[in-house]
């Protein structure tokens, strides 16, 4: 039976030179000075976290519910010199996060948006929270470039990523296509066996069918009209279940924390 207390399946992806102590057993904040902090110190925290050119240690930890972006960002890593095997996501489930959101609205309300999808540790993600890692160099060799065309750098002009809302974007043209162009009858059940796909890549172990619906969630940005009044989505949703079920994928945390894709 799943917990009494919520928790949700995240995302961090790292590398050995990313700040703080990274490794597979768990996570570090730079400051490792574990204390009560106030809020006018929390700000501090919260700005220099927020500046990517930042080197002062803080207490934060950055993870994200969308594995797009987490996605993104590994092969971002790459194309900056880092070597396949040592670029890693982490696969988190815990309830011990706080909203990026949450904190934006209280220190940067201009730029709330930016932290929809991060959720935030104070001072460490224990061990016991890591489901499962994966290196950048196992999804690649799992296919995920040839699933996932958009993350290839070669399908864009110039060689490189763009902007993860490009990216976003791509992905809502090329769904809205195979609706407008396909068989929409199929519609659902090729997504849902689309999005597993992209899950698998993770290897064995992983929540796959939790990667699978928040890659949905995150990842279309495109529903056709009457999608939940015609019931696509649980069509959709029942797709990813029946791939996972026939490759004995199903666990039951992977399950429940599945749904909160829908949240």
């Amino acid at each position: 039976m799943a917990p009494d207390s919520p928790s949700r399946i995240l995302f961090r992806t790292w590398s050995y030179s990313s700040a703080g102590t990274n490794s597979r057993r768990g996570f570090r904040s730079g400051d490792r000075n574990c204390r009560v902090i106030d809020d006018f110190e929390l700000a501090e925290h919260f700005e220099n976290h927020s500046n990517l050119n930042n080197r002062t240690p803080t207490c934060l930890i950055s993870t994200t519910d969308d594995p797009v972006r987490a996605l993104r960002y590994a092969i971002n890593l790459q194309a900056q010199g880092e070597d396949d095997n040592d670029v890693h996501i982490s696969i988190i489930r815990s309830n011990r996060y706080v909203r990026g959101e949450n904190f934006a609205t209280l220190f940067d309300p201009e730029n709330e948006r930016l932290f929809k999808t991060e959720f935030l540790f104070f001072w460490e993600i224990k061990p016991t929270e890591i489901l499962h890692v994966v290196s950048l160099d196992t999804l690649v060799g799992n296919g995920l470039l040839n699933r996932f065309k958009v993350l290839d750098p070669e399908y864009w002009v110039g060689g490189t990523l763009p902007l993860l809302w490009t990216v976003r974007n791509e992905i809502c043209r090329n769904n809205e296509e195979a609706w407008s162009r396909g068989d929409r009858s199929t519609w659902p059940e090729r997504s849902g066996r689309y999005v597993a796909a992209i899950a698998k890549c993770f290897g064995n172990g992983a929540p796959h069918r939790a990667i699978a619906s928040l890659t949905w969630h995150h990842g279309t940005h495109f529903k056709p009209n009457n999608y939940e009044n015609w019931g696509l989505d649980l069509r959709v949703r029942d797709a990813i279940q029946e791939v996972l079920d026939r490759n004995g994928n199903s666990r039951w945390y992977d399950q429940w924390c599945g749904e909160l894709a829908s949240v």
